[in-house]
């Protein structure tokens, strides 16, 4: 009965054995969490009780560890497992041909067990406060400069900008002719007349874009100028689509959009009174 038992422990611990061989090697895991820093290992979880030892803070960290792991071990599989929570990426995260795996050897970026992490080009802006029905605050890093947005989310739902006109869309009044372009119509893909009154010369010309609707797509473009005596708007750059303007219809339709209020005035104010604009004030 001895004899039987200790074949049948040595048989199972065989195939143990070579399971585990087909299997490969153990990948090489790294975590990513938002109490991490990516001064540490990466091969916790979570942080230690001392606050010395524990995840990486960012993928970029963790990318950067995977190369260095990759040079000295070639072909170990790896696994970067993110925690919950909202990573908020400066800059965009640049994965090259040597950060790419093979099939015996893949690089995995995963979510850790059943969490959900959220990767977010944005940036939060805080400070707001009450004024009547509006909310608004002040970044100082668009009143200075060195940043622009153009979109705004609040509780995760898109909040719209400044729209002229306030409702609906307003048509091309004429299109000028312009040199040939293959399977485009023969006008300019720069500028266009409009009706008199739709759109103004404003002081900020470089905060209003011009959105134009096509057969199923948009277009955003920056103004150069608007000539409110001949009735002319031009465009920063020319149209990159190659159907061009009036393409899919003759009085095609356009509508105006700023990061401040309407832009139907000289002075844009919306009708809730609040500028969001490269003064820095925001309000919505």
């Amino acid at each position: 009965m001895t004899h039987k038992v200790f074949v049948a422990l040595l048989s199972v611990g065989f195939l143990r054995a070579v399971a585990a061989a087909l299997a490969g090697p153990a990948p090489f895991t790294l975590y990513v969490a938002t109490n991490g820093n990516d001064g540490w290992s990466g091969l916790l979880a979570a942080p230690n009780q001392t606050g010395t030892y524990g995840p990486l803070a960012s993928l970029t960290g963790a990318r950067e560890r995977i190369r260095s792991h990759r040079a000295e071990v070639k072909d170990q599989p790896v696994q970067v497992l993110v925690r919950g929570g909202t990573y908020w990426l400066a800059v965009p995260l640049v994965l090259e041909p040597q950060d790419s795996g093979t099939a015996e050897a893949p690089v995995v970026y995963g979510a850790f067990q059943n969490e959900k992490p959220i990767l977010s080009g944005g940036r939060p802006i805080g400070g707001f406060r009450r004024s009547g029905s509006l909310w608004e605050t002040t970044i100082p890093e668009v009143k200075a400069g060195a940043w622009y947005f153009r979109q705004l989310f609040v509780d995760g739902h898109r909040r719209p900008r400044a729209h002229s006109p306030n409702s609906g869309y307003y048509r091309i009044a004429k299109l000028i002719p312009g040199p040939p372009v293959p399977n485009a119509k023969p006008f300019a893909r720069d500028r266009f007349g409009f009706a008199p009154g739709d759109l103004q010369s404003w002081e900020r010309l470089s905060d209003v874009n011009m959105v134009l609707m096509h057969s199923w797509e948009t277009s955003i473009h920056p103004l150069k100028s608007v000539d409110t005596v001949s009735n002319i708007v031009e465009l920063a750059a020319p149209m990159k689509e190659w159907w061009g303007l009036g393409y899919w219809e003759d009085h095609q339709r356009y509508f105006v959009g700023s990061s401040w209020p309407s832009p139907r005035q000289q002075r844009p104010v919306r009708p809730d009174g609040c500028e969001k604009s490269r003064t820095g004030f925001c309000c919505y």
